[in-house]
């Protein structure tokens, strides 16, 4: 069982040349074997230092068991800001669990990002399934779509510097329509109308 009442936690501290504070609101979280009830959970971070990074992340109250609760709306705000970028993204989506197996997952999970890398713009959208099992540590992105502005990878390489990136993306917008290659289109003229 595990149970927390109106907890406000803050703290500050150092680590080399970087600087981090972290706030938490939680005004209740009940987990027993058979039932969890949670009410509206606030989590802020702030990390300054070569890049300087702020994160707000919103859990909307919910309730359910310790093997099937939903969380109808994640939200969290990420802005991330060095000298050769200025990125903000927006992450949100319905949340599903089962303590019990310890997975964790969603029918559709979005970011939405805007910004600039240097010279170059990145705005876009993505969104997909997701599943986490939390044992294995081992997450699932399938179904990916997009809708990105410039290369889509370089989104991904902006939030993961220093890390090789390999998006699959599929574009929202429709492909134009090709014909097959022994298919021929025949058009039909109308004969001119003779006037008496």
């Amino acid at each position: 069982q595990f149970a927390l009442e109106n907890l406000a936690l803050s703290a500050t501290g150092k680590r080399g040349a970087e600087s981090f504070e972290v706030a938490l609101d939680a005004p209740q979280l009940l987990a027993t074997e058979n039932k969890i009830v949670s009410k509206k959970i606030d989590i802020r971070t702030r990390l300054q230092g070569q890049a300087s990074i702020d994160a707000a992340l919103a859990v909307p109250a919910f309730e359910g068991s310790a093997d099937a609760f939903q969380v109808a709306g994640l939200g969290l705000d990420v802005h991330v800001k060095r000298p050769d970028l200025d990125l903000h993204a927006k992450l949100s989506g319905p949340l599903v669990g089962d303590l019990k197996r310890r997975v964790v997952s969603s029918s559709s999970l979005k970011v939405e990002a805007s910004g600039k890398q240097g010279a170059h713009p990145i705005q876009g959208v993505l969104i997909t399934p997701f599943n986490a099992q939390l044992d294995t540590q081992e997450i699932a992105l399938d179904g990916l779509v997009g809708d990105v502005k410039e290369v889509n990878a370089r989104l991904l390489q902006a939030v993961l510097p220093g890390h090789e990136v390999v998006a699959h993306v599929r574009q929202t917008r429709p492909a134009p329509q090709r014909q097959r290659p022994l298919e021929r289109r025949r058009e039909v003229v109308p004969a001119p109308q003779v006037q008496e």
